[in-house]
């Protein structure tokens, strides 16, 4: 039975996530981190007098939930796949489901390169108090785009083991370095806050 990161409660979810079933998953696990930095980011920005970038985060929050959600329906395809013993696997829908799992898993990471370079100025506009919740959101982000690196890099593996084109998996290969830079700079941004405090 599928569970949605929209209607369900986090408990729900996560006794859900603990159970030995394949959705959801680590990538929607690392989808939901993001959603909860992005949230912590919005909310840090909105004490704030000047607050342009509320709407930008709360719009990573909502696509990461997206997110979260199309990673555990394709962490379900690929056990159908994986489940079926290896002479019955067609090699094609193998390969495309490989390839959506791929997607997914980047999709992860893509929420968290896009907001990493809007942390630093949050951070320098802020109120005083509230500069801890951005480094907490910082952390968050970054461990949402090191988890999501983690599954573009097994994705991208699997896909180019079933026969995925070399463009596709170098595009992987991409996204994983650009989701390992940017957690690098969250967490430089992170203990740069924490310093001050």
């Amino acid at each position: 039975m599928e569970i949605s990161t929209r209607t369900a409660a986090l408990t729900e979810w996560t006794e859900r996530l603990a159970e030995p079933a394949p959705a959801p998953g680590g990538g929607a696990a690392a989808a939901v981190v993001a959603a909860i930095g992005a949230a912590v980011a919005a909310m840090a920005d909105g004490y704030g007098d000047d607050h342009p970038d509320t709407r930008r985060f709360v719009a990573a929050r909502e696509r990461a939930w997206e997110v979260a959600d199309g990673d555990a329906r394709a962490s379900a395809d690929l056990a159908v796949v994986f489940h079926a013993a290896p002479e019955d696997r067609d090699a094609d829908r193998t390969r495309r489901i490989l390839e959506h799992a791929a997607v997914s898993s980047a999709a992860v990471a893509d929420v968290v390169v896009e907001l990493a370079s809007a942390l630093e100025p949050l951070a320098e506009r802020c109120p005083e108090p509230v500069r801890a919740d951005v480094a907490v959101a910082a952390r968050l982000l970054a461990a949402g785009a090191r988890a999501g690196a983690v599954n573009v890099r097994v994705n991208a593996t699997a896909s180019a083991d079933a026969g995925s084109s070399a463009e596709f998996v170098a595009d992987l290969r991409a996204k994983e370095q650009d989701a390992i830079a940017a957690a690098d700079a969250l967490d430089r941004l992170a203990a740069e806050v924490t310093d001050t405090l």
